[in-house]
């Protein structure tokens, strides 16, 4: 026998963002915003062992500043390798 490799590659995953809401002059706070894994395939059922979407949290981003105009901004979150997963 010739030793081979198996390899573990990145897990797929869809993640929605939920929307919030903050007041005029404070910070934009992302923390609270609701992440739901909507992966709906047979062959990738999204998160593994109780995983949860929090550590996507850092992917988050918003125009909004504590000096932004009342009305609404977009929440995204940018598609990356992170951890074991491809978001």
């Amino acid at each position: 026998f010739v030793d081979g490799q198996f390899e573990v590659t990145h897990r797929s995953v869809t993640i929605e963002i939920g929307d919030t809401q903050g007041v005029y002059g404070d910070a934009p706070d992302l923390s609270g915003v609701t992440l739901t894994d909507t992966t709906a395939s047979a062959q990738d059922a999204g998160m593994v062992g109780g995983e949860s979407t929090n550590q996507f949290r850092s992917l988050l981003s918003t125009a909004a500043d504590k000096m932004s105009s009342v009305g609404k901004y977009d929440i995204t979150g940018t598609a990356d390798e992170h951890g074991n997963y491809n978001v």
